[in-house]
């Protein structure tokens, strides 16, 4: 999980990536990212949130979800995507 209103936070999702592929005990280990405070989106630096969303969106094997534990966007929809 990363903060999307926290720019280093998001910039540090491909090294854990890169941790997971490498330790995993499996060829093609299930990734989820869940990128949490999609409800503030509107204040964040567009510039900035499309670029690192982006390269975190290019991994193939990597589900990708914009949540909102705060006001419950989207949790329920993303354990029954990793769940399928």
């Amino acid at each position: 999980m990363c903060d999307l209103s926290d720019e280093r936070s998001v910039s540090t999702v491909p090294s854990w990536i890169g941790e997971i592929e490498s330790r995993a005990n499996t060829q093609d280990p299930i990734i989820m990212v869940l990128a949490n405070k999609c409800d503030l989106l509107d204040s964040i630096d567009p510039s900035v949130f499309n670029l690192e969303t982006e390269l975190i969106k290019s991994y193939p094997k990597v589900i990708y979800q914009e949540i909102s534990v705060l006001i419950n966007i989207d949790l329920q929809s993303s354990m029954t995507i990793l769940a399928d």
